[in-house]
């Protein structure tokens, strides 16, 4: 009876790791400030974030099981097209910063980091064009990226509900944990969840090869850890303006475990869960 209850427990145990892992998981990906999708070998949307979603100006509604071509008629045409059908058939990654046209013939500028990954390709976007239209066109199209912003702000606030239930229908899956769990080590960046205080809640694959730790060393460390001795009381006030701003985006110096110096680019924003407030990194090294 005794080894039965024992048993029970364990199993118990590893279910509730499960689920923390997958609601963490979940999270990271749906609230990251990068645009995320993944893209199967018949060329169908099997994930797209919110933020890529707001970015192609499409609902995820409108993408998840349709073709590429289909969403976005013309595309098979472009440059950009091409290079991910060089990944999706030779596996040869690519970074490259695409102007791509909407439906409406308006355009935007977009970095892409496009990656093999075991369903097809993972795609990694942000949005450049601010930094693409600066000067007299930055002035020209102030007006019309503000009203983007804000038709953006009222789709999130009324899509909200819509969100909040494709994340619970994505935990009851397996095949939805095993796939957010592909994009997170397969991306190139590092990614980790922290707490307010700065404590690691999780780190992926790349975190690990960039800092040489183990991902069981991440989880008993905080940030503390990445920085110089001299930048470690910063930790606190860096924590504080994510907290207040919602997002931040800088450069700065990290140490990796044998204290080597390793310059980096920090973006940074926040994400509620039902076990609180999380803060979401994604760290890649700056070779500028």
């Amino acid at each position: 009876m005794e080894t039965k209850d024992r048993l029970t427990q364990k199993e118990a145990g590893r279910k509730k790791k499960a689920s923390t892992l997958e609601i963490r998981l979940q999270s990271t990906l749906d609230y990251m400030i990068e645009g995320c999708q993944i893209i199967g070998y018949d060329w169908r949307y099997l994930y797209v974030n919110e933020s890529a979603a707001r970015q192609g100006r499409k609902p995820k509604q409108e993408l998840i099981g349709v073709e590429m071509t289909k969403a976005y008629p013309g595309i098979n045409k472009t440059e950009m097209f091409h290079h991910l059908q060089n990944c999706m058939i030779n596996r040869v990654p690519l970074e490259m910063d695409n102007e791509f046209t909407f439906p409406d013939g308006s355009k935007g500028w977009f970095e892409l980091h496009i990656e093999p990954v075991p369903e097809g390709i993972l795609i990694l976007s942000k949005d450049i064009n601010k930094q693409k239209t600066e000067g007299a066109e930055l002035n020209k199209y102030r007006d019309r990226l503000e009203a983007v912003v804000a038709q953006r702000t009222a789709e999130c606030t009324q899509t909200k509900q819509d969100l909040k239930e494709e994340i619970q229908a994505h935990q009851k899956t397996e095949e939805g944990l095993k796939l957010r769990v592909t994009i997170l080590d397969n991306a190139k960046e590092a990614i980790f969840l922290v707490s307010p205080k700065g404590d690691f809640a999780y780190a992926n694959e790349a975190a690990s090869k960039m800092y040489g730790r183990s991902l069981d060393e991440f989880l008993n460390l905080s940030l503390h850890a990445l920085m110089p001795p001299e930048d470690a009381p910063s930790v606190e006030k860096l924590m504080l303006h994510v907290l207040e701003k919602g997002q931040t985006s800088l450069e700065m110096v990290h140490i990796r475990k044998d204290n080597s110096p390793i310059k980096i680019k920090l973006y940074a924003n926040t994400v509620k869960t039902h076990r609180g407030q999380f803060i979401v990194l994604l760290i890649r090294e700056n070779y500028e």
